[in-house]
């Protein structure tokens, strides 16, 4: 058997179906980790196998789109589009209800507002006082945008720059920083995050979704 390396080459050299498909089948771990860790998150909601195709899908995308003189490695490019892949599926099969979305608008809108008239970033509780909610509400909209359909592949398939993106993460709180950096880098579950950082997985949840509705502005150049 061919390896890595030795598939790739050969790859390049005859751009077929079939080389793509033999290339792809040492990636095929990382397709099943990725959806996994997933599958564990919406708490079996759909079939794994489903969410297996829906990377699978986006393993052989990233295959027709790597550019070794990028100097990036294949599995950082390939586990971004492969996340992306899966939580668009789950976003056609279950799309946002329109509730959140309307939760989502009005967090953004708050944040915005709230750092230009505070000359800061906002905390929760001017969050909270700006949308009339009380902090608990508060906690409980994170909770809620923290799903795999809330923000479909936006994060991890944005066509921003890894540098905008890592800027972005750099203006977040230390928390939230490791909170993302274990569950998209360190490929860890909310599970997982929760036993590491001895706090429960709701906790988790709601830094989650906080950070994500600030990386959300910031990459859009809002903030």
């Amino acid at each position: 058997m061919l390896d890595e390396k030795a598939l790739w080459i050969k790859y390049r050299n005859t751009t077929t179906q079939e080389n793509r498909n033999l290339l792809a089948l040492n990636y095929l771990s990382l397709v099943k980790r990725i959806a996994a860790k997933i599958y564990t998150n919406i708490q079996g909601k759909v079939e794994f196998e489903e969410l297996l195709n829906y990377g699978i899908f986006g393993l052989l995308t990233s295959i027709e789109r790597f550019e070794e003189s990028r100097g990036l490695k294949f599995e950082t490019f390939a586990t971004h589009r492969i996340r992306g892949a899966i939580l668009d599926g789950l976003r056609e099969l279950d799309p946002l209800k329109r509730g959140t979305r309307s939760k989502v608008k009005k967090l953004d809108r708050a944040i915005n507002e709230l750092k230009s008239s505070l000359d800061k970033s906002p905390n929760d509780k001017d969050i909270a006082e700006y949308l009339s909610i009380t902090e608990e509400e508060l906690l409980d909209w994170y909770v809620e945008i923290d799903a795999p359909s809330a923000f479909g592949n936006e994060l991890t398939t944005s066509e921003n720059s890894s540098i905008d993106l890592s800027m972005a993460i750099d203006s977040l709180d230390e928390r939230e920083k490791q909170i993302i950096d274990l569950y998209y880098y360190e490929d860890l579950s909310l599970d997982e995050i929760a036993k590491i950082l001895n706090i429960s997985i709701s906790r988790v949840s709601q830094i989650h979704g906080k950070a994500l509705i600030k990386l959300k502005s910031q990459l859009e150049g809002d903030l």
